[in-house]
Parts: C-alpha cells; sequence; structure tokens
C-alpha cells in the first residue's frame, strides 16, 4: 500500500478542500442578534451581522481570500487546524449620531426625526477567521431531530468551539477584520469624523475612524465566539461542537485520527490493531476532478472483508471443526496455513481444501486461486483448481433518501476461471461403461460451478463490499448536498508492496500472477445542487415515532457528458438544513406554480412545508412517493 498516501491505516477518507467548504456552506445558518454599540458620545445604536462561509483553509490562505479580506497570505506547518473564513453582511441601526448644525455640534435621535431618515442605517462588509483543531471525540449522536432520545454511539471528528472544554484551551482564536474603506464612504461616518474635526481639530476625523472600527471589531468579536458556543447540532444535546465526520462505535475501532495537507482533509481509522501513523500521510490521493476518496488497505480488504467471505462460503454455519480464521496465515495476504477437511461444498457436499489464496493483482483484479477434493458418490473423487478474477465497477445510486457510492464486484474470467478438474473412479465403475463416467463428470462440473455461484450468486462477497462502498458516517449513504460525479473504482494503486512468503510456498506463483499489496480506493468528484432546486417526490414517513416525511427529492437538469434522467434526494433534516441555510427549494408539478419551500415548525420539531397558495397540487403531502432504491448511474 502507498504509505504516503494512507498512512498504513486499515481505511481512510480524503474529502477536498473545496467539498468541505461547499458542504459546510449549504448547511450552516449564521447570524448573530442585535448586539449594542458600546458606549460611546458619537454614536449609539445596535450591531446585526450576518454570517456567510466563504472558505475553509487548512495549510495555507487561499490567495482569493486573502485578496477580497486584505488578510494576506499566510501559511503554517500544524497539522490539525482548520480555519473558517467568513464574510459578516453588518448592520446598525442607528438611534443617536453627533452631528453638525449650524458650526455647533449636536446629539441626533435619527429615530424620531424625520430629517435624519437617511441616516438611520449604517451598512458595511466584515471579514471573520475563526482558527481552531481538529478533535477525536466519543459521542452519542442522534440519527433523527424528531426523535432526539433515539441515539447511537460514535466516534466523532469535531471541532470543538467550546471555550472551557475544547482543546487546545487558548482555541477558538476569532480574528475580525473591517476595511477602512468599507465604513469611511459612509455619509454617517463622514458626519461623525465632521463633528470630531469641529471638536477637537485636525487629525481628529482620522482618529475617529480608528475608533469606530475598533469599537465595532470589539463588539463583533464577542459576538462570533459567542455565536460559536452556542452553535446547535440537531445531533447533539452540547451547543459549541461542529461533527466533521461520524464513525458508529464498534470494539472493532482501534483508532480514528486526522491530518490535514495543503487542499484537503485525511481521516485514517483502524480496526485490525493501531498501526496507522497520521506523520506518514504526506500526499494526498486525489487525482485533478477529484474532491473525494475512500481507501481500504489492502490487509484490510483481505482480511477483514475477503477472508469473513470464504469463510461464509466454505462453513456458512460456522460449524466448529469448519474452515475458520485460525486457518489462515497471519499475513497481510489471504491464505491458508495447510489443507482444511470437513469444508461446505454447493449441495451441502462435505470436501477438503487443499489451497486457498486471494490477492490482489496488477491488474486490479481480486484473485481467489483454490483447489479441492470431494466425494461426488462413493469411490468417485473430484479434484479441481480454480483461478476466479474479481473486477470490480462503481457507480452513484439514490438509496431511498441518500446517494451512496455502490461498489459491484463481477467475475472476470468465467470462461477460464477452471484451470483443471479430474476425476478418480473406483474400479467397479469402469465396468459400467462410458455414460457414467460423462454423467459424473457433469455432476463435478455442478459442483465446481456451484463454488462460483456461491461467491456470486448468494452475494455474500457483494454485501460485503458495498457494506464498505458507501461513504462512512452515521448512517452507510452520504446525505451531502453535492452531486456526485464521475465515481471510480482502482485495486491497483501502483507501488504496492511484493507479498509475504507464506508457509505453504506459493510466493513464486504470487509473484509471477503480479500479487502486491495493492488498495481498494473510489474517488468522486462533485458538482453543486442547482438553486433553486425542485423538488418532485416524496419518502414518506416511515415506522419512526416522527410524523414527518423522510425525506424529498427531485430531477437534476441534464448535464453534458452525463446521461439524462439523474436524480437527488435528502433526508428530511438534511433538507431542512439545506433551506435554513438559504438555499431554495421548490416544489414543481405540472399544472400549478412553483411552490417554495420553507421551514415551519411543531412544538419546536421543524419540518418542511410550501407557502400557501391556491394550489394542491404542489403540496409536498401530494407528491409522488418514492419508496425503493432509485438507480442514477453517472
Amino acid at each position: 500500500m502507498t504509505l504516503a498516501t494512507n498512512g498504513d491505516y486499515d481505511r481512510t477518507l480524503e474529502i477536498s478542500r473545496t467539498l468541505l467548504t461547499t458542504i459546510a456552506r449549504e448547511t450552516m445558518a449564521l447570524s448573530s442578534p442585535p448586539e449594542p454599540l458600546p458606549p460611546r458620545p458619537d454614536l449609539t445604536g445596535t450591531v446585526q451581522a450576518k454570517a456567510t462561509l466563504q472558505e475553509i483553509w487548512f495549510r495555507e490562505r487561499p490567495q482569493g481570500w486573502a485578496a477580497v479580506s486584505g488578510l494576506g497570505s499566510s501559511s503554517r506547518s500544524t497539522r490539525d487546524m482548520v480555519t473558517f473564513a467568513l464574510r459578516l453582511d453588518v448592520v446598525i441601526n442607528v438611534q443617536t449620531i453627533q452631528t453638525v448644525l449650524g458650526g455647533q455640534v449636536v446629539t441626533a435621535d435619527v429615530t424620531s426625526d424625520p430629517a435624519y431618515r437617511a441616516l438611520r442605517t449604517l451598512a458595511f462588509t466584515a471579514f471573520v477567521e475563526i482558527h481552531d483543531h481538529f478533535e477525536t471525540q466519543a459521542l452519542n449522536v442522534a440519527t433523527q431531530r424528531a426523535t432526539p432520545a433515539n441515539k447511537t454511539n460514535a466516534l466523532c471528528l469535531v471541532v470543538d468551539f467550546r471555550e472551557s472544554l475544547g482543546t487546545p484551551t487558548p482555541f477558538p482564536r476569532v480574528n475580525v477584520v473591517i476595511p477602512p474603506a468599507s465604513v469611511a464612504a459612509n455619509p454617517i461616518v463622514q458626519l461623525m469624523q465632521a463633528a470630531a474635526v469641529i471638536s477637537n481639530g485636525n487629525g481628529a476625523d482620522v482618529l475617529a475612524l480608528n475608533q469606530l472600527l475598533a469599537d465595532l471589531t470589539s463588539t463583533l468579536m464577542p459576538a462570533v465566539r459567542q455565536q460559536l458556543q452556542t452553535l446547535a447540532d440537531w445531533r447533539l444535546d452540547e451547543p459549541g461542537i461542529a461533527i466533521i465526520f461520524a464513525e458508529v462505535t464498534n470494539p472493532n475501532i482501534k483508532r480514528l485520527q486526522a491530518v490535514t495537507l495543503d487542499e484537503s482533509l485525511m481521516i485514517g481509522i483502524d480496526e485490525l490493531a493501531p498501526r496507522g501513523q497520521s506523520y506518514l500521510m504526506t500526499s494526498s490521493g486525489l487525482n485533478p476532478g477529484q474532491a473525494l476518496s475512500v481507501a481500504m488497505a489492502n490487509r484490510f480488504f483481505l482480511r477483514g472483508l475477503i477472508r469473513p467471505v470464504l469463510i461464509g462460503v466454505f462453513n456458512p454455519q460456522r460449524s466448529a471443526g469448519g474452515l475458520a480464521s485460525s486457518h489462515f496465515v497471519a499475513a497481510e495476504f489471504c491464505a491458508l496455513v495447510t489443507p482444511v477437511a470437513n469444508v461446505v461444498l454447493p449441495g451441502n457436499r462435505m470436501g477438503t481444501l487443499n489451497s486457498l489464496e486471494a490477492f490482489v493483482d496488477a491488474g486490479s483484479h481480486l484473485r481467489v486461486l483454490l483447489s479441492f477434493d470431494t466425494e461426488v458418490v462413493a469411490g468417485v473423487t473430484l479434484h479441481a483448481s480454480l483461478d476466479l478474477q474479481f473486477s470490480f465497477t462503481v457507480q452513484r445510486i439514490v438509496s431511498s433518501t441518500s446517494q451512496a457510492l455502490s461498489v459491484t464486484p463481477a467475475l472476470a474470467n468465467p470462461q477460464t476461471a477452471v484451470l483443471s478438474t479430474s476425476v478418480d473412479l473406483a474400479w467397479y465403475y469402469y465396468l459400467v461403461g462410458a455414460l457414467v463416467g460423462e454423467l459424473l463428470g457433469l455432476i463435478a462440473a455442478a459442483i465446481v460451478d456451484g463454488i462460483v455461484l456461491e461467491l456470486m450468486a448468494k452475494n455474500m462477497m457483494n454485501s460485503a463490499v458495498k457494506g464498505f462502498s458507501g461513504i462512512p458516517g452515521v448512517t452507510a449513504a452520504a446525505a451531502f448536498p453535492v452531486v456526485l460525479t464521475q465515481p471510480r473504482v482502482n485495486l491497483n494503486d501502483g507501488p504496492g508492496t511484493p507479498p509475504q512468503a507464506t508457509p505453504r510456498g506459493s510466493l513464486p506463483v504470487l509473484l509471477l500472477l503480479g500479487a502486491g499489496g495493492h488498495d481498494l480506493r473510489v474517488s468522486t468528484g462533485f458538482a453543486n445542487l442547482p438553486n433553486p432546486l425542485n423538488v418532485s417526490f416524496q419518502i414518506p414517513d416511515g415506522p419512526d415515532p416522527g410524523k414527518r416525511i423522510d425525506g424529498i427529492g427531485g430531477p437534476l437538469p441534464d448535464q453534458a457528458g452525463e446521461p439524462a434522467g439523474r436524480e437527488w434526494a435528502l433526508p428530511i433534516d438534511d433538507a431542512i438544513a439545506l433551506v435554513e441555510a438559504g438555499h431554495v427549494l421548490q416544489v414543481v408539478v405540472p399544472n400549478a406554480e412553483p411552490a417554495r419551500i420553507i421551514v415551519a415548525r411543531d412544538k419546536a420539531v421543524p419540518y418542511l412545508r410550501t407557502v400557501a397558495d391556491n394550489s394542491a397540487e404542489n403540496n409536498l403531502s401530494n407528491l409522488p412517493m418514492r419508496i425503493p432504491a432509485i438507480p442514477a448511474t453517472l
């Protein structure tokens, strides 16, 4: 495997900075309540700000943001820090202002005097950066907002904004920058500066502007910090925590760590043993056009996924004395130590596995080499050797309320999978002629074909691979507010390590067949959801206690290079977050005007509904119901 990319973890997830920024922007709604200005004689009023996330950055401040904000270029070597860059649209509702009348400085109440109507608001732009560290925390996470008491344990990668509990203690750090040009041209500020000159002489206008900027900064900074402390996530009881990634906790999780690169975040997960090291993750595995990559290390792919599948095929009841994990060598590859008797073959026949090895070759195939013996009938023994070569494809699907990357295996060599078969006949069978021999040959072929079918038709391997294929998280599929595009799957990552020697001396054979420590890697790009986003179907309420529909979805516009008929879907809580963050969702059905979707609340539980109009056809509850998975191959 490629240590520089995977850090020797069992599984890794890499998310580009651009994708992470887009997801956060589409799900975060930040605004501050009105805050009073600090006491000052020349201006009183309240300040209110609406925040828009512009960038998330890790190691180097993006050039565009550096230029717009005036913060300039900056870089750092820390590998666990994240910065949220926001634009604040600030409005000051002015109550009193010092102005000049007849050469005299007077204080005017602009809220009651119609003559000062144009001076009642002061609007400007500020730029904010929030710096903090990624942390790993074990949390109780709710899975549905309507039933917050139903929680599951999850090992989470978070940004903890709580000043008293987050680590390290000096964080989060908040910087607020107000460009002087954003304020200086406002007539309210010009009046204040003129009054300052009359009162205090030349140069007082500059001092007055600087003091105003300082007062506004000192007002906005604690307001931003307070917003971070009260940042609510419906999945958590405690405010002030932002979940970046969640893995359902189980005894197999040994380690979860994260590392930031220049343009991506990498998350490493160990299940077999805590072997991964974050300092080994030094370069990105994302190719141009890719924004998300899920990888499974070769050893985990073979030992944690393929080995259990093979055991399930040849010992479906997990019977004592049958094929078990202890029969395999404790190495990177999947190979038997010695022949194993009493294995179950198709048709409930018993036999002996003489050899069984699984590995990944240089052609991006999973190879399963096996040989076995079984007694077809009394006096007739079948010997067979198979070389099963599996290839993998990936497609984007919309499964119920979410999209997922579905990986599907297929037998790549059905014509050459059987290397050899031979039948040993007891002497008395030769007396009855060739007909019986041909019949027994057909039975033997059926057994061989049955093994292939056991691996494929029963979907044992298919199910195991699909269990990995979804983006890791609290749910199997990814409720991303984006469209995953151009998915790819690869089982040959180039510099795979050579195989280890096995007790049965098969190393030369493995090397000849191109075996290597290649990882299973699934990657994809993304595209923004349209805005406005059309809704044409609902996912009806399931058996949960809540009374809300479970999700909504609709068509995606046709795009060059991609098939027509693509669709999107989101769970109801993720659709609510999308609306609250300012994305426009609308119901579009024939014979009715588009109806905008808004967030309403019933006893503090949010739900979606359309704005009131004269049509019933465009109500969410009247939309067609969609329950099964929706294939949406890209």
